[in-house]
């Protein structure tokens, strides 16, 4: 059953794979239109705001303003032509513009770890007597780091 408000049609997640969720050519091509001018501007990024778009689509000129809650508002010469579910429009650009693959990254290597014990050791030579005595909490956070440092190799060596 289609779902209205104030006798403009609203398209949720829901429906979106039912006869009923259909857009239309028209509506469709609006909606695709959107889509892309979000990835341009690249602001359909969970957490961030989606702000109103003026953009060019179907021989006409639209705007897609957000109501905070959860639709997408759509207008044509300042009337509402439809609403659509934000989660709709958050699948139908994960559709259109899928989340790249990240490589899989070692959280461990022997070389860096070296290194930067090697810091912390130099820090504490160069500084470790004045932060000692002027500055305790400084002197106690890098020592715990370089142990933590140590530690962590140590727990590897033994791993390995």
């Amino acid at each position: 059953m289609k779902e209205y408000i104030n006798d403009v049609p609203v398209f949720s997640l829901e429906e979106m794979n039912t006869s009923d969720g259909a857009y239309g050519v028209k509506a469709s091509g609006i909606v695709r239109a959107y889509l892309k001018n979000l990835h341009k501007l690249g602001y359909l990024i969970p957490g961030d705001p989606i702000l109103p778009i003026t953009f060019q689509a179907a021989g006409g000129e639209y705007r897609a303003t957000y109501d905070g809650y959860c639709y997408v508002r759509f207008e044509e010469k300042g009337r509402a032509i439809m609403f659509v579910e934000l989660d709709r429009i958050k699948a139908e650009y994960d559709k259109m513009y899928p989340p790249k693959k990240t490589k899989q990254v070692d959280t461990y290597d022997k070389s860096i770890l070296k290194t930067m014990i090697s810091l912390e050791e130099d820090k504490l030579k160069m500084f470790g007597r004045h932060w000692l005595e002027n500055e305790p909490y400084k002197y106690t956070s890098h020592t715990m780091a370089l142990e933590a440092y140590r530690m962590l190799m140590k727990a590897h060596e033994v791993e390995g």
